[in-house]
């Protein structure tokens, strides 16, 4: 079996009425790249490299925000279409761990890391899951059967949103969530220590006394400092928070280790990490509690499989990000399937058709699990007609 061609796919989704806030700036567009490997056997590989949110910045914002973040569409589309042509086309698709290490031989030493070194490692993640998804059909297997084995087939998802300002509105989503049978819940805040205290009470109020409520922080750190957060994490430590995620920006290990100190709420942390590289600043030295790095970012599905291993060893437990396609939400499910410690996954229940509409299998949430596809490779086909629609 060969690789003859590669095809990547950009899409875009206006959210319209349901743009959500994110700090000082408001996400009114979700954005994909597909990538589709071809290979001389008719056999296709899907994967998704990178996340793109599209972002309207305030005027005072724009000299140093760009419109597009985190990922940038340009540089990742380049990458991928680069390594294609030149380690891609030609090669065979089950030889993963070959590729994987030769690229990044050939391409990421010459790179610099905190320019542009986390788009080649997106590029690369989107490549990766094309062709586990390869391999899998190649086999007749699923995925998470080649990762070590299925551990649980079906997988507990906690629902992702609480973007809202408005209280009330909180509330309604908290009590559309537990309608759908979702058993936990993540909100966000955004930066103003009074109102979202505020916001997190309506949400416990709002939410059954078993159910999870997780709160990320990290909406909230283009204003906050590791004592605003040590403050606001004070305040809430009486209203059962699950895990208080991102709480300092990426790399500040000495604030998150003043912050670990300080606070009585367990620790998640790991979306803004690549590769296990980055992992080992966060693993040892009892800093966090739970790990999530996302396969579409950083370094695709076996370099998560070995975060998740070794954050086994630290007694961390495993919870991908994601939030992106169905795609990255399915590559997702199946490393947490196959990790002994994986123990949930991320479900944005926000308004997000390349997460509903995109396949012809429905991701369905049935009382707070998903079924792990049992069909081989990812277990997926992409819907054209949606694909066609939101194609740039």
């Amino acid at each position: 079996m060969r690789i003859k061609d590669v095809d990547v796919i950009q899409l875009f989704a206006p959210l319209g009425e349901d743009s959500y806030p994110v700090g000082v700036r408001e996400v009114n567009g979700i954005g994909s790249l597909i990538i589709q490997i071809h290979t001389d056997e008719g056999i296709t590989g899907i994967g998704e490299a990178g996340e793109l949110l599209y972002v309207k910045v305030p005027e005072n914002l724009k000299e140093t925000t760009p419109e597009i973040v985190p990922s940038n569409p340009a540089f990742l589309k380049f990458f991928i279409e680069y390594i294609s042509k030149n380690y891609l086309i030609g090669e065979n698709p089950l030889n993963l761990e070959k590729l994987y290490w030769k690229i990044c031989a050939n391409l990421y030493e010459t790179v610099n890391r905190r320019v542009l070194g986390d788009t080649l490692i997106e590029a690369l993640s989107g490549i990766e899951i094309a062709l586990w998804d390869i391999k899998g059909k190649s086999y007749g297997r699923p995925v998470c059967e080649l990762l070590g084995g299925v551990i649980r087939e079906n997988v507990e998802a906690y629902a992702s949103a609480g973007l809202h300002k408005d209280p009330e509105i909180l509330a309604k989503e908290v009590k559309n969530v537990r309608k759908l049978g979702f058993k936990g819940y993540k909100m966000r805040v955004h930066g103003n220590i009074l109102k979202d205290l505020e916001r997190v009470k309506i949400v416990r109020e709002n939410l059954d006394d078993g159910c999870k409520l997780m709160v990320d922080v990290g909406t909230a750190l283009y204003a906050w400092k590791a004592e605003d957060t040590i403050r606001f994490s004070k305040e809430i430590e009486k209203l059962n928070i699950f895990w208080l995620e991102d709480p300092v920006k990426r790399f500040d290990t000495s604030s998150l280790k003043k912050v670990r100190e300080s606070i009585n709420i367990p620790i998640a942390m790991g979306e803004q990490y690549y590769l296990l590289e980055d992992f080992k600043e966060l693993l040892p030295g009892n800093l966090i509690d739970y790990a999530q790095p996302d396969a579409v970012r950083c370094g695709g599905i076996l370099e998560c499989k070995r975060i998740a291993d070794i954050a086994n060893s630290y007694s961390i437990k495993y919870v991908p990000h994601c939030w992106e396609s169905a795609v990255a939400e399915v590559a997702n499910l199946h490393i947490v399937a196959a990790s002994y410690n994986g123990i949930m996954i991320e479900y944005p229940t926000i308004y997000n058709p390349l997460l509903t509409d995109l396949l012809n299998q429905e991701i369905e949430v049935n009382n707070g699990f998903i079924q792990v596809p049992k069909l081989p490779g990812l277990g997926i086909e992409l819907n054209e007609k949606v694909l066609d629609r939101y194609r740039v």
